[in-house]
């Protein structure tokens, strides 16, 4: 009977050799490339009800002191309970700087009758829409570099000048977790 012949030599250390020497005659440096641009960045607010009595106002801040230079391009979109843009806008943002875009719900109703609900349903006619703000950077190369970006939303009675109802999106703040950290331990 014959038996096999010892090991003498471990493959672990002659297969690492080989890998070293495969990698010693490549290059020094890995580049990636991405074919796709960032996308931009996006404020979402839900759907909301506007009357004709009613002017919709979205307010916009660059919130950083120390902000990139040049002014961050917002391209506001009003879209129906379908998606379909109602109206948009373009505002540029400067640093520490805020802009806004107001919409009367007697225009909307004026230039769109068919988002509004039947008068004959209900207290009034009323459209449901939301608001998506896109943010383009200064320099697309800085898309993930953004300068944070305040936002509000408010309801303005026509006939009294006053703010009917506000709020706000602090999900656009990056970094910003508006949970605090639970206490203690689960």
């Amino acid at each position: 009977m014959t038996r096999p012949l010892p090991r003498l030599v471990s493959r672990a250390p002659i297969f690492g050799a080989l890998l070293l020497l495969a990698a010693s005659f490549g290059t020094s440096e890995l580049h990636a490339f991405n074919p796709q641009p960032e996308p931009p960045a996006l404020i979402a607010y839900g759907p909301f009800g506007l009357t004709p009595a009613q002017t919709l106002r979205l307010n916009l801040a660059r919130m950083a002191p120390r902000a990139l230079p040049g002014p961050v391009e917002a391209h506001v979109m009003l879209v129906d309970a379908d998606g379909n843009v109602v109206d948009s806008s373009d505002l540029r943002l400067m640093p520490m700087a805020a802009g806004t875009f107001d919409l009367d719900g007697t225009e909307l109703l004026r230039d769109h009758p068919e988002l509004f609900s039947d008068p004959a349903a209900g207290p009034g006619p009323r459209a449901q829409l939301r608001l998506l703000v896109q943010l383009h950077p200064p320099d697309p190369g800085l898309r993930r570099a953004i300068d944070p970006v305040a936002s509000n939303v408010e309801l303005i009675d026509n006939a009294t000048g006053e703010t009917v109802v506000g709020w706000e999106n602090p999900l656009v703040l990056r970094g910003f977790n508006p949970q605090p950290e639970p206490p203690g331990r689960f």
